[in-house]
């Protein structure tokens, strides 16, 4: 009896112990989370041995007493030899001396491996590594955080970018590309859409094609509309053929799909319809098409002002002819329907007009012969839009159906022949690298 009492006394007390220990370590651990530098004090009033009570003490003495900090850092290691954020502080103390820079580095590294899923240990392991000039390791701990924490992207993706624009920086980009890991794609548009030079962009479009996948189309399609702002229209539209699939290429043309058998609407040099309530943008099927597919467009009524559907083209100086079938279906509008050929730079002049669509009528075809000027008309764009300025004049109701677009090179020219003696554009032979105009 008197064994038995004795084993429930032990017990009461180490559960009174563990009791003590778990509300002095809790009071300890809520004081450490306040704001208020008297809080550090506290919670190490409450538990001496509190590891992250022990960093915050030596991260506000550091400034005058290093030794001191440094001692209630290796008091906070061996309460957690696990935390990456004490090393972390440890290498900072360190590398402020210049004979322990060895020390500091070594730390860093261990913060890493002891701490693989903190985001915050990476980018702090980054920044020092950063300031050594040890851009591969930065890299390498930035990649670590962004994969971690792809948030990190709004404040890691500048850095990068800036790396970027260096020689060094890109030699330390190499080895991420290359295993492609969800952020780089991101990257990569981060960097089309904001990059100061445009062979920074380039020089990115090597390293992201040694992965040896293709381009997303967010990708592609953010490459292509960089260019194509810069002007450098041919180098655009050869980057763009240069990562279509096999059935896209197909299609391709100096009118992509002009019988809207893909029926994809993308940026680039591909159709893109101007999303609009008021009008219904399709492909569908109906009688006496070629292929399986046609452009069909029902209005609703009301006024449809601007682009319907458009393309973005490449076109060398010379003259051209632009022909196709229509097939319009109680088709009404005050003025009509017509397909514009305008310069996408400059003052965007109007190169040709087709003749306009209205009422209703079986498939018969169209066509209309322009001219593009040497100078300011590098890039073009073909768009479907309802003919008129004014509100009664752009209402629209009914259907059209529209089917083999084509833009042909007329060679009854001395103009037409030297745009042909250049020949037909065509994709790059080696895709490791980004094509030039």
């Amino acid at each position: 009896m008197t064994t038995r009492w004795l084993v429930r006394a032990a017990l009461v007390c180490l559960g009174l112990g563990l009791a003590w220990r778990i509300v002095v370590v809790g009071v300890a651990q809520w004081y450490t989370e306040q704001e208020m530098p008297s809080a550090v004090n506290a919670a190490l009033t409450w538990y001496p041995r509190h590891p992250e009570a022990l960093r915050r003490a030596a991260e506000q003495i550091s400034v005058r007493d290093l030794a001191q900090a440094e001692r209630l850092l290796h008091e906070a290691l061996r309460a957690n030899p696990a935390d990456g954020q004490t090393l972390m502080e440890l290498a900072r103390l360190w590398r402020a001396r210049d004979h322990q820079k060895d020390r500091a580095d070594l730390a860093i590294e261990l913060a890493g491996r002891l701490t693989p899923a903190k985001p915050e240990v990476h980018e702090q392991a980054a920044n020092r590594w950063l300031k050594r000039g040890a851009l591969h390791r930065a890299v390498d701990h930035w990649a670590l955080a962004l994969r971690i924490q792809p948030e990190l992207a709004v404040r890691l993706f500048p850095v990068l970018l800036r790396l970027a624009g260096h020689p060094s920086g890109k030699a330390a980009l190499q080895a991420s590309a290359r295993e492609l890991p969800k952020w780089w794609p991101l990257f990569f548009v981060y960097a089309a859409e904001n990059v100061a030079q445009v062979e920074t962009l380039r020089a990115l479009f090597v390293l992201r094609r040694s992965a040896g996948e293709p381009l997303t189309d967010a990708e592609r399609s953010a490459f292509v509309t960089r260019l194509q702002r810069e002007g450098l229209w041919a180098e655009a539209y050869l980057m763009w053929l240069n990562t279509l699939a096999p059935e896209q290429i197909k299609v391709a043309g100096n009118v992509h799909d002009g019988g809207f058998e893909l029926g994809l609407f993308k940026q680039g040099f591909d159709w893109q319809v101007i999303q609009r309530p008021d009008v219904v943008v399709e492909t569908g099927q109906t009688y006496a098409i070629e292929g399986h597919e046609a452009l069909h467009v029902v209005f609703q009524g009301r006024p449809v002002q601007g682009s319907i559907i458009e393309q973005l083209l490449a076109l060398a100086p010379g003259h051209y002819r632009l022909r196709g079938r229509v097939r319009p279906e109680a088709l009404q509008a005050a003025i009509g329907l017509e397909w514009i050929l305008s310069c996408a730079v400059g003052d965007q002049q109007i190169l040709a007009s087709s003749e306009r669509f209205l009422g209703a009528d079986q498939w018969r075809e169209f066509s209309v012969d322009f001219t593009v000027p040497a100078l300011d008309c590098g890039g073009q764009r073909l768009h479907l839009e309802v003919a008129g300025r004014y509100p009664q004049e752009l209402t629209a109701s009914g259907e059209v159906w529209f089917d083999d677009l084509v833009i042909e090179l007329r060679r009854d020219s001395s103009l037409a022949h030297q745009a042909a003696s250049r020949g037909p554009l065509k994709a790059p032979q080696n895709e490791d690298r980004p094509p030039q105009p």
